[in-house]
């Protein structure tokens, strides 16, 4: 998460939007034992002059990572970070934080469901994370963190704290990621890339 979110950093610092944020759209390259993760397809971004300040209309991204305010057609870089508190959920849970049958329901969601932790694969994760993920999950695009606020989190001091040690994670949640449901053979493929990482 951390790569991901000063890669996108670094994209909004010179007015690049991605718009499009989700796993299938993170590449994971291993080099002499060191891994590199790497942001693709940039067709639906946007160059902008001062992204904090242009206003974007086109509905664009994928369903269940968009953000509302893409949904209301007025808004700016801040929906990147939204997708960013998507994908971090999901690689924290094995599950999405906005789920419906059809698109319609997910757009519902993504616009009038407050994101919500109560579920068993979040008994093992921390206060602190979930705290991170409420502030880019943050309806009011306003007051959404920012990928500098992100960085600046306590998470990722904590979980810097922890590298070397082996983290396990939930047998269940790399399950779920690995039969990720309703999600094309790319998508699949990226999510057994992020699961080797993990696993």
């Amino acid at each position: 998460m951390k790569s991901l979110f000063l890669a996108i950093n670094h994209c909004h610092t010179n007015g690049v939007v991605h718009r499009d944020l989700k796993p299938e759209n993170i590449m994971y390259k291993e080099a002499g034992g060191l891994g590199e993760v790497k942001i693709i397809d940039f067709g639906l971004s946007k160059l902008t002059h001062d992204p904090s300040l242009y206003t974007m209309r086109s509905l664009v991204g994928t369903p269940y990572y968009v953000a509302p305010e893409v949904l209301s057609g007025e808004y700016s870089r801040e929906c990147d970070c939204w997708s960013l508190g998507v994908i971090m959920y999901a690689v924290l849970s094995g599950c999405l934080p906005f789920y419906g049958a059809t698109t319609q329901e997910v757009f519902d969601q993504i616009k009038h469901t407050e994101v919500s932790f109560d579920y068993d694969e979040f008994r093992g994760i921390s206060l602190s994370a979930r705290d991170l993920i409420r502030h880019l999950l943050c309806k009011d695009k306003d007051a959404r963190f920012s990928c500098a606020q992100a960085l600046a989190h306590p998470w990722f001091t904590e979980a810097s704290s922890l590298t070397g040690m082996k983290r396990s994670f939930d047998p269940r949640i790399l399950d779920k990621l690995k039969s990720y449901r309703g999600v094309s053979s790319l998508r699949k493929e990226a999510l057994n890339i992020l699961v080797k990482m993990l696993d």
